[in-house]
């Protein structure tokens, strides 16, 4: 999340300046955070579907055979 922040210009920084970089960087983090919340839906959405499609069928077999087999 860092990135390439100077701690050193921040430092010599006027307040107005300060607050642009505290802007700045709340608004980097509410990107960040979206992006997170639209990747943890797409993985949500994927791993539902790997579930379809490796689902177990063991009740389906298991119901199917003939007793005493």
């Amino acid at each position: 999340m860092k990135g390439n922040f100077d701690k050193s210009k921040f430092k010599d920084a006027t307040d107005d300046q300060k607050a642009a970089l505290r802007d700045q960087m709340k608004a980097t983090h509410k990107e960040w955070a979206e992006n997170a919340k639209k990747h943890r839906a797409e993985i949500r959405q994927r791993i539902a579907e790997i579930k379809k499609e490796f689902a177990n069928k063991r009740d389906k077999v298991i119901d199917g055979n003939k007793p005493g087999e």
